[in-house]
């Protein structure tokens, strides 16, 4: 590759870059999630590691088809990048209707393989996001719940 060849992405400086990178992190969406801009050039994985404001939204959609996983991936990825000082805005969104539980979510037994019922997923995903010994916890600033349906939050025991 020719190094005389420039797209002019290198041009804008940190702080344009860190305003550009902030407006893009409100529009963020599945098909063009924040991590598109480490790919762009140099310049803006710099700026954009730089800037560990615009990694405190996560915004994780649970549906039955994205293991747990994909999910633990992207929340371990986001908060690394965040760092440890950057308020957190969280919104998890629940689309499914069919977030049932499963007998092992009710019984006090261990069992060897992994648990990965939705209720399960859910409750796995809240423990990473809160971080050891709620570690995390402190730096939430906003948790949104979004749900279609998810009874087993307001039964009541029998």
């Amino acid at each position: 590759m020719n190094s005389q060849l420039s797209t002019g992405n290198d041009r804008l400086s940190f702080d344009i870059l860190g305003i550009v990178f902030y407006h893009y992190s409100t529009q963020e969406s599945l098909s063009y999630p924040l991590e598109t801009l480490l790919e762009v050039c140099h310049a803006w994985r710099e700026a954009a590691l730089g800037h560990r404001s615009i990694w405190g939204r996560i915004k994780i959609i649970l549906e039955p088809e994205i293991p747990f996983q994909a999910h633990s991936f992207y929340i371990l990825s986001r908060l690394g990048k965040s760092g440890p000082f950057v308020p957190l805005d969280i919104d998890i969104a629940m689309i499914s209707n069919c977030w049932g539980s499963c007998d092992r979510c009710f019984l006090d037994t261990e069992y060897p393989d992994p648990h990965t019922c939705q209720l399960a997923i859910f409750a796995n995903i809240l423990n990473l996001l809160a971080g050891p010994d709620g570690d995390h916890c402190k730096q939430w600033r906003t948790l949104n719940l979004q749900a279609q349906s998810f009874p087993y939050l307001f039964e009541e025991e029998k």
